[in-house]
């Protein structure tokens, strides 16, 4: 169990090397559009002109955990400081219900080393207004900690929301998240070939495929298409 409770979603973060090439994790996607709690560096050794740039340092991240659940709230500054002691530098809370977005964005507020995202999880879906995906752009727009949108996407396996709802509303958030230039946080249950035809058609290249369960044949198009793939544990 990691720091956060429940099993641990960490990502070894590392300079690439001399060759241009991603070292492990998301080093290739730390860019100052990406996620800017993962920039580090790109000062020199004590600041001297013409000096080695100063080598990133390897540290943890928990790119998935849901610290607005009931199961933290009396306990929440003691669920940070045990994933700082444990390495976990930062920390990004994933948005998954509409009624407790304001929390998840003031916990993220809170706390330097924490950072979240906002979305319509497809349980969700059916719970959205006419004016949903508005106001979650203007929150976009007004709150520095929302680095990526999610978890948005698919669910065949419990089926909470209609599917055709399901659909209709992933296709506007994917308009949406295009529209705004963040990474997305991919929720996919049996539902992997629909959810990779929606993501290829709506051109957009940055993100996560949230606990993973496709083939290797899904990984590697995932991969192709510029995604990341969380396996879970």
């Amino acid at each position: 169990a990691g720091p956060t409770g429940g099993r641990a979603r960490l990502t070894l973060l590392r300079r690439p090397d001399a060759g241009g090439r991603a070292g492990v994790g998301v080093a290739a996607a730390v860019t100052p559009g990406h996620l800017p709690a993962l920039c580090r560096g790109g000062r020199s050794e004590g600041g001297r002109e013409g000096a080695r740039p100063r080598r990133w340092i390897a540290m943890w991240v928990d790119s998935h955990c849901h610290l607005d659940f009931p199961d933290f709230a009396d306990e929440l500054d003691a669920v940070v400081a045990r994933a700082e002691a444990a390495g976990v530098t930062t920390l990004l809370t994933i948005s998954t219900h509409l009624s407790r977005i304001e929390r998840v964005i003031a916990i993220a507020e809170r706390f330097a080393n924490v950072f979240c995202t906002v979305g319509i999880h497809p349980h969700d879906v059916a719970k959205a207004g006419e004016d949903t995906l508005d106001a979650l752009k203007q929150l976009v727009l007004t709150h520095k900690k929302i680095v990526a949108y999610g978890e948005i996407g698919l669910d065949y396996f419990r089926n909470i929301s209609r599917q055709e709802i399901q659909v209709e509303m992933f296709g506007q958030q994917l308009d949406l998240v295009k529209e705004l230039n963040l990474p997305v946080v991919i929720h996919d249950r049996e539902a992997h070939r629909q959810s990779l035809d929606m993501i290829q058609a709506s051109g957009v290249r940055r993100g996560v495929f949230h606990c993973f369960s496709g083939d290797y044949d899904m990984a590697r198009k995932c991969i192709d298409l510029g995604f990341y793939i969380s396996i879970p544990g």
